[in-house]
């Protein structure tokens, strides 16, 4: 009675240590699948962060390149600026002087009047005193 309950229980654990080398064989063979279809992916997933990469790095270049024509489209803009504040500089010296020539001419003018007033004054007592 013993013998047969053993004896099935060998059976038993042979059949086990039989189907257990059985799945591992199975899992070994299928280890290389899995190992190419994992690779698979992830050489997509680099890839595709590879794409991106040159994706960000064009961009970053483009951008850089706009910087820079911005700084000098404001060092060209500051240029005006400065020229712009020294032409009316130039146009308030300009104002300034013609306000100076204006006054010398209003003052050469009330002389001219005056002379020509007191020559009108000189004629007559010239023109009485000879009688």
């Amino acid at each position: 009675m013993f013998r047969s309950v053993l004896k099935e229980h060998g059976e038993a654990v042979q059949a086990a240590h039989a189907e257990q080398e059985h799945h591992h064989a199975q899992a070994r063979a299928h280890a290389g699948e899995l190992a190419g279809h994992l690779a698979g992916q992830l050489d997509t997933a680099i890839l595709k962060i590879y794409k991106s990469q040159i994706v960000n790095q064009h961009h970053t270049k483009l951008v850089k390149d706009e910087i820079a024509r911005f700084q000098a489209n404001v060092a060209t803009l500051g240029e005006l600026v400065r020229s712009l504040n020294d032409s009316l500089r130039e146009v308030g010296d300009l104002q300034n002087y013609l306000e100076v020539v204006e006054k010398q001419a209003a003052t050469i003018a009330e002389g001219i009047a005056g002379s020509g007033d007191q020559q009108e004054q000189e004629q007559p007592q010239l023109q009485q005193e000879p009688q």
